[in-house]
């Protein structure tokens, strides 16, 4: 009797572990989005079409946020966007937890970015006792050029 409460008792640990793990991988995966989102709204803001085509770079510094009022167009170049989410995922490296896809997309007619993350978590105890391997997560975070702004 009591060998198979000990076996219970350890297959119990084995998939608390494991869901542990599942968890953790997902939070990660969840912290790469928002950190990703937040690093594309900063380095992708589409000055040339904020300031216009023909104005420098300094044109307007310390205008605030009143600046795109005056003409200008806030938005986001979405295809830097998606260069550098591509790159955060190659520099990502990880414990249990594989990205295996990441997309940036613009939301808020340009204004705002959404990072989508899909990822793999490798469970240790899993395969053996009969459980899956690794078990896709799934993340989404959204930043906008409003939101940078005020944490500073």
């Amino acid at each position: 009797m009591i060998p198979a409460v000990l076996l219970i008792l350890l297959i119990l640990g084995a998939i608390a572990v494991d869901s542990a793990i599942d968890y953790l991988g997902q939070r990660e995966l969840q912290n790469f989005a928002a950190s990703a989102a937040d690093q594309v709204v900063e380095q992708t803001f589409d000055k040339a079409a904020f300031y216009g085509a023909g104005a420098g770079a300094g044109a307007g510094a310390g205008a605030g946020a009143g600046a795109g009022a005056d003409g200008g167009r806030i938005t986001l170049d979405v295809d830097q966007a998606n260069v550098l989410v591509q790159q955060l995922q190659a520099d990502y490296s990880g414990g249990a937890l594989t990205i295996t896809g990441v997309q940036a997309t613009s939301i808020d007619g340009g204004a705002g970015v959404a990072v989508t993350a899909v990822g793999t978590v490798h469970d240790v105890f899993g395969p053996a006792v009969g459980g899956q391997a690794t078990v896709t997560v799934r993340a989404r975070s959204t930043a906008s050029l409003e939101e940078i702004q005020a944490s500073r």
